[in-house]
């Protein structure tokens, strides 16, 4: 019996709707109970639930946001922020199950081999998850779930599920707000009350008819694919005796520093992560860069911050300390890498004159215009070029 003819077998759906909010909470915790709004060029790009309840709204400026709540907290977008959250999010989820598919920042498909495994992970992570038969229906699922909470539609609920759901659910599936406004004037209340129409006439009636299609049926069953982590850094050190004071691990950490930057091959690092082990006891930390860097002498500041961070305090012995570099980006590609570089003809005319010397020769110009040809040019033996002893230019 294969996967998904298995009865058991449920998609399971992440999808994140203001995932630029997640991720800042997710990189700095202290502002996990504020409510927050993600700013670019001075505009609102995402805003928390307390916020959009006050009346903010993703296009609003950063003074209206003021005045409707004072106490919020407005940070810029961040798009290494951005991508080290979501690369940890996956990376946690990882160690969970291997068969992940991201689709985007806040988007992946999975599957989990339990039920409680599914809400386990949505409890802990606090993000919203939809299980279903098949993916849209999963898709849907987590776009009603709230934070934290994880949706099971059970096989063949599909339609009633569907039926309770309004069409403005679709705005977080992709759909777009004149699509969505003509589905209402149509008397498209609900989701399921789609389902009627054939492709034809989806595709005929709304420029995003496809979507809606997938979206309205329950036909998208294509298998999860395990997951490729993106890749990492990782060095460690073994103490043959438990230290216990933190200035004394000053030169392993440096040496750990550049064991790593070594294995970056060109490489740079957006992130420095630090795990301190001891006696089965984990504290890790991490320090995120301003800019990718790939040089030691630029990262012992954020290395030895988040060794202080880590650090628990008196009495505590560090057995194995562990450096991860994440975040890598690629090596900056030149143009020349690219294209065949045309050999230096010198060396092949020395190597020419050497086999045959003075036979090889040259066309000197004298006087390019001149009526006579032995007064325009002359031929000269190519030594004259390359005098005795004298290396090719």
């Amino acid at each position: 019996m294969s996967a998904l003819s298995d009865p058991a077998f449920f998609f399971t759906v992440l999808a994140i709707p203001d995932f630029p909010v997640w991720a800042v909470r997710a990189m700095h915790p202290e502002l996990r109970e504020r409510e927050l709004a993600v700013l670019s060029s001075g505009r609102v790009v995402a805003c928390s639930a307390g916020l959009a309840r006050m009346g903010v709204a993703p296009g609003q400026a950063a003074g209206r946001v003021h005045s409707l709540a004072p106490e919020a907290v407005l940070r810029v977008l961040s798009g290494v922020e951005q991508r080290l959250a979501w690369d940890e999010l996956l990376a946690d989820l990882n160690r969970q199950t291997p068969w992940i598919q991201p689709e985007s920042p806040g988007r992946a498909c999975m599957r989990f081999a339990g039920e409680q495994e599914a809400i386990q992970t949505a409890t802990r992570l606090r993000i919203p998850l939809g299980q279903a038969g098949d993916r849209s229906t999963a898709l849907l699922a987590a776009l009603s779930a709230e934070e934290g909470q994880r949706i099971r539609v059970p096989r063949g609920a599909e339609h009633e599920f569907r039926m309770a759901l309004p069409v403005e659910t679709l705005a977080a599936a992709g759909v777009g707000r004149g699509t969505l406004e003509r589905l209402v004037w149509l008397g498209f209340e609900r989701v399921g009350s789609l389902a009627r129409l054939t492709r034809e006439q989806l595709c005929a009636q709304f420029e995003e008819g496809p979507l809606l299609e997938t979206l309205v049926r329950c036909q998208d069953r294509a298998p999860v694919l395990l997951y490729e982590p993106p890749s990492v850094v990782a060095v460690a050190h073994e103490f043959e005796e438990p230290l216990l004071e933190p200035t004394g691990c000053e030169p392993v950490l440096n040496h750990l520093l550049e064991q790593a930057v070594a294995g970056l091959q060109g490489r740079r690092t957006s992130r420095v992560s630090l795990r301190l082990h001891s006696a089965g006891q984990v504290h890790p930390a991490r320090r995120l860069l301003a800019a990718p860097v790939a040089e030691a002498a630029r990262l012992r500041v954020a290395a030895w911050q988040a060794f202080k961070q880590a650090w628990p305090g008196p009495g505590f012995a560090l057995g194995r300390l562990e450096l991860e570099l994440g975040g890598l980006s690629a090596p900056r590609r030149v143009q020349g890498q690219l294209w065949p570089t045309r050999p230096d003809p010198e060396a092949a005319l020395r190597n020419l004159e050497s086999r045959f010397p003075g036979r090889m020769l040259r066309v000197v110009r004298l006087a390019p215009w001149s009526i006579l040809p032995e007064e325009a040019a002359v031929l000269e033996p190519l030594t004259h070029r390359f005098p005795e002893g004298k290396e090719p230019a």
